[in-house]
């Protein structure tokens, strides 16, 4: 899931360009519709990832409960 977040910011941003008046490698001013269009689909999908990782963690956790795993402090 991260190097999925990660290879999808990278491509994003690729995608939108650094800004400052400069057309991305496709052709893109920052500001434009499909740059906001690129930027909510990265907020979409890393709120869906998180939610997924929460759900994972939490799944995990109450499998270790299940076993009788001894949870340090913190845990």
């Amino acid at each position: 899931m991260n190097y999925g977040a990660l290879i999808l910011m990278t491509l994003v941003t690729f995608f939108r360009g650094s800004g400052g008046g400069k057309e991305s490698h496709f052709g893109m001013k920052l500001c434009d519709a499909a740059s906001w269009v690129a930027l909510v689909f990265l907020v979409v999908v890393a709120v869906f990832l998180t939610a997924l990782a929460a759900k994972l963690a939490r799944v995990e956790n109450q499998k270790k409960k299940d076993v009788g795993y001894k949870f340090t402090k913190g845990d």
